[in-house]
């Protein structure tokens, strides 16, 4: 059988308490089973029995388990997936993960595997995961709910539509690496109606542990599934599904006519059933285990299965525990236990005999998980049985087993209603345990030899004469007292143990004389030799025993008493182990230093020091007596650490001496070095863009590094001599400095007269044939000069007056009064010139008006006179003047260039009236035939004729013509007659008459 973890299971949510998603009743048992693992990792079980009715939903994917524990309000689940194929043990049958569980005769079929079939089928599935408790606690609830109970379920207020719902409790704090309780029994088991039937879930623990049953209501609600493991909504078991009002735990959980029995010890009930039904029956196993020799409670395992109770007429088999074949035991006719003794070999037979000769039994057990050390033998014909069991318990099966048996009646008669019936029958077994001391034990002198008394309670011991006294006892009424004899002693405990079992015991400590070994620290010096001295002292004579050193580093032999230790490189501690071989395990230790001189270390290297300064040496040793060679300049010539302060560059040899060791030598080099006097330079003065060179000089002579700072205008920083070309005045420092770091330092200072002391005009510009002037001025002015000499008044000039006829730079050379140098310039810019053009003339006709649009590249104007303008400000005013008139523009462009031109507009005296001698009807300007007129004029009549004296058209508007047609039809080409009577703005008459050709 798997051992399954004791802490953690939980509540598998199988469609998940949502209504929407419970489709179909399926639900027909379960139980949570925990494995430990290691630590606080376990394997769960959910173990689930799924009823096949019709549209009840396949067993699930996967199952979700809730757990909490009473230490932290924390909730937590895991989703545990499908086992595949074969389901591990205990699986007598052999089943596989969805296998049917029905015990149907040969040839039936159950509604498993035919929907059709009227014979109620189940299947099984296993679920399992792995989990790892976050903390220890003494109260752990694992859980799992499953919608919804498979329906015709006689015993519940609503059949088909609870949720079943299981848990498991269990403490990890106390009993860690607890396995919970495991069923034998495979459910869901069939009886007849009217049959006495026993039955017993097989319930048994491998940790041996004490187990109690309870008949419990079975339960609905509890945990909902939850993806997030961290943060689970959990609601208390509640509404229990048995109908209360018609049936009860004690006497009548299904129709029995109230002759229901449980057995609290066993878990064993039995019944007779009155009516066909289907009944849900659920245990609660209690696992108590002494915990500081007080029984505990350690956890609880829930399985809710279901009876299905048949209409059959099957006789029961008879089962009896034969008294007569009981052998190393006793059988208590009230209980049915058989009592018996750890270490005495039991044996019984019993047998089941059948009322019906043509029934066929088979028996089945489950001794080989709840007892794993006995046999049992099947013998007899078919409707009877004889089973034979042997056993000898050992001191660790103490209490009771509960060995189930189950009978199988297989005949398949007609009263059997097809189904192949069952019962299981129940012997308790109850092991007593017999007083003993485990093992008689040797000690060496000075030793404890722990006693432990087994079987029994209330010990008393006791010493039997010849040995230490009792008080080497540490106490005379436990079970485990440590015995210190200084001899070989008997003790003896007596123990108020049960009848049949024996109460008292002797043990023998027998004590060994012990080995004396003595040794004396050492000291010894790094690569010299010395032999090792241990005294060894082993009574009584003859004691043999054999020698070893640890670590066996720089020893000639580990193995002998006085080994020479050579070359050695580090103190080291031995340890001398002196063993009997005599008289077998005392062993006695010692231990001896050697201490190993090791020289000394000088950690300083060769170094360059500056003339003055000194040396602290750094080296480390000890027990030596020391000397410097040279003594010159050091502190403390025996001392190993002194001060040096040297006059010259030397070597400095350190000699350590101790007595019968080789001298350790070390030295180092001491190199004195100077410290440079430096003279950077007389201070220099140079106008702005000059260089100038900066020498040094240092003494004495010696190799020196040299480094000018700051070295940004240098040519470079690390010669003696270098070149200066900076535009501002600096401060120079000048360091030189040996290897050593022996450094000496001077400055000097580079003035910078300024290079920008002349000022001049801005940049500007000029008009064509324009000039203007420009300026210079400066501070000290010595001379200065303009280039280039042309279009400039006078180049010696501060402020000459230029002319220029194209761009041109204006550059000024000066020196000031300390000869330096500078230069600047104006730029001056040749503006485009302003250009702006009218014709000579135009005439107007009376009330005729001109645009007077100039072809210009200026930006601003100005017309004048303003006089029959329409605005005297813009570039093309429209002019309408009373009379002749000469206007006149000046124009300014963007860069103030001026530019002026004029324009002559003459009036005529009066308007003047004509018609065109031929036109196109229809096409470009002479479309129509119109009265044509410059200067304002009225139209009295315009009249058209053909050559037949036909008026073709006439009109008074002076603005309208002849398009060519007549009465709608276009007019054919030729000549025809116009008259026209008008009247100019002067009030002349004018009467014209004449031809006008029309072509097409």
């Amino acid at each position: 059988m798997k051992k399954f973890t004791k802490a953690i299971l939980a509540c598998m949510t199988l469609l998940c308490l949502l209504p929407l998603k419970a489709k179909g009743n399926h639900c027909a048992g379960a139980e949570i089973e925990y494995e430990w693992i290691s630590g606080s990792t376990y394997r769960l079980y959910y173990k689930f029995y799924r009823a096949c009715e019709t549209n009840s939903p396949a067993a699930p994917a996967d199952v979700t388990v809730c757990y909490h524990n009473q230490c932290s309000p924390n909730q937590y689940s895991i989703v545990l997936q499908p086992l595949v194929g074969l389901l591990p043990p205990p699986n007598p049958r052999g089943l596989s993960q969805g296998d049917d569980i029905s015990y149907l005769c040969p040839g039936l079929l159950s509604s498993c595997s035919d929907p059709t079939s009227a014979l109620p089928g189940y299947q099984i599935f296993w679920y399992t995961g792995v989990v790892t408790l976050a903390m220890q606690c003494n109260y752990w609830t694992f859980e799992c709910t499953n919608f919804a109970r498979n329906t015709g379920i006689m015993n519940l207020f609503n059949p088909g539509a609870d949720y079943l719902y299981v848990s498991t409790t269990f403490d990890n704090l106390d009993a860690q690496g607890d396995t919970s309780p495991d069923f034998s029994s495979l459910p869901v088991p069939y009886t007849c109606i009217n049959q006495p039937y026993t039955y017993n879930n097989g319930a048994f623990d491998l940790n041996n542990d004490s187990l109690h049953f309870d008949m419990i209501n079975p339960l609905t609600g509890g945990c909902g599934a939850g993806a997030n493991p961290a943060a689970i909504p959990f609601v208390s078991p509640s509404n229990t599904p048995l109908d209360t009002n018609n049936y009860n735990l004690l006497n009548n959980p299904l129709v029995c006519a109230y002759t229901f029995q449980f057995n609290n010890n066993t878990g064993s009930m039995y019944f007779i059933p009155t009516l066909q039904q289907k009944a849900v029956l659920a245990v609660r196993v209690t696992e108590y285990r002494k915990i500081n020799g007080v029984p505990t409670k350690i956890g609880t395992i829930e399985r809710d299965i279901q009876m299905v109770i048949v209409p059959c007429s099957n006789e029961q088999p008879v089962f009896n525990v034969q008294a007569s074949t009981l052998s190393g035991g006793t059988l208590d006719p009230a209980t049915g236990t058989i009592f018996a003794c750890s270490l005495n070999p039991v044996h019984f037979c019993y047998t089941a005999n059948s009322a019906n000769p043509t029934s066929l039994l088979l028996a089945s057990d489950n001794h080989s998980t709840v007892i794993p050390g006995a046999t049992v033998i099947y013998s007899g014909p078919p409707d009877s049985l004889k089973g034979c069991f042997t056993w000898t318990p050992q001191p660790t099966d103490t209490g009771e087993k509960v060995f189930t048996i189950l009978i199988k009646d297989s005949s398949c008669t007609p009263s059997s209603g097809g189904y192949i019936l069952q019962q299981v029958y129940t012997i308790p077994i109850f092991i007593f345990p017999q007083t003993a001391i485990l093992n008689d034990t040797t000690i060496c002198s000075g030793d404890a030899a722990n006693l432990q008394a087994v079987g029994g309670s209330d010990f008393v011991w006791d010493v039997l004469p010849g040995g230490s006294p009792l008080s080497t006892l540490s106490c005379t009424s436990c079970s485990n007292p440590t015995a210190r004899p200084t001899v070989t002693t008997q003790y003896t405990v007596t123990a108020n143990s049960d009848l049949y079992c024996k109460n008292k015991d002797t043990v023998t400590v027998t004590v060994i004389p012990s080995i004396k070994v003595s040794s004396v620290d050492t000291t010894t010096c790094v690569n010299n030799s010395l032999q090792l001295n241990v005294n060894i002292v082993a009574p009584p004579p003859g004691n043999l025993y054999t020698v070893s050193w640890s670590p066996a580093t720089f020893l000639s032999n580990p193995n002998i008493a006085n080994p020479i230790i050579s070359n050695d490189t580090a103190t080291t501690q031995y340890i001398v182990t002196v063993a009997s071989t005599t008289y077998g395990h005392c062993t006695v230790f010692d231990t001896m230093n050697v201490k190993v001189l090791r020289g000394f270390k000088l950690h300083n290297n060769d170094t360059d020091i500056c003339k003055g300064s000194f040396v602290q040496v750094n080296a480390t040793g000890s027990a030596y007596n020391y000397s410097w060679i040279p003594t010159q300049g050091v502190s403390d010539p025996t001392f190993i650490a002194p001060t040096i302060t040297p006059d010259t560059s030397r070597r400095y040899v350190l000699t350590a001496s101790y007595p019968g060791c080789r001298d350790s030598v070390q030295s180092f080099y001491i190199s004195v070095q100077p410290v440079p006097v430096v003279v950077a330079g007389a201070n220099k003065t140079i106008c702005s863009g000059d260089t100038a060179q900066l020498h040094a000089s240092v003494s004495p002579p010696y190799v020196y590094s040299y480094l000018w700072t700051p070295d940004s205008s240098l040519n470079v920083d690390s010669s003696i001599s270098v070149i200066f070309s900076g535009p501002n005045t600096t401060t120079f420092h000048f360091t030189a400095t040996t290897s050593a770091g022996c450094k000496g330092t001077d400055s000097l200072t580079v003035r910078v007269l300024k290079h920008s002391f002349l000022v001049v005009s801005s940049d500007t510009a000029v008009c064509p044939h324009d000039s203007l002037n420009i300026h210079v001025t400066g501070d000290s002015l010595k001379s200065f000069y303009w280039n280039p000499n042309y279009a400039i008044s006078d180049t010696t000039n501060p402020n000459p007056k230029i002319y220029p006829v194209g761009n041109v730079r204006y550059t000024v050379y000066a020196r000031d009064s300390s000869n330096c140098r500078d230069t600047a310039s104006v730029y001056v810019t040749l503006r485009p010139a302003a250009v702006i053009s009218l014709p000579d003339s135009v005439t107007l006709y009376p009330g005729d008006s001109v645009q007077l649009d100039p072809l210009t590249n200026c930006l601003y104007f100005t017309w004048f006179p303003p006089l029959g303008l329409d605005n005297s400000t813009i570039s093309n005013p429209t002019a309408k003047p009373g009379v002749s008139t000469r206007y006149k523009v000046t124009g300014i462009t963007e860069f103030g260039c001026i530019a002026i031109d004029s324009i002559d507009v003459f009036v005529a005296p009066d308007s003047y009236i004509a018609v065109p001698n031929a036109f196109v009807p229809g096409t470009g300007d002479n479309a129509l035939l119109k009265v044509l007129h410059l200067g304002d004029a009225t139209l009295k009549s315009f009249r058209i004729y053909n050559r037949w004296g036909v008026e073709m058209f006439h009109t008074s508007d002076i603005g309208q013509g002849w398009d060519g047609t007549y009465g709608g039809q276009p007019q054919p080409m030729g000549v025809y007659v116009y008259t026209v009577e008008a009247k100019t703005i002067k009030g002349k008459i004018i009467n014209k008459q004449g031809n006008v050709t029309m072509l097409r």
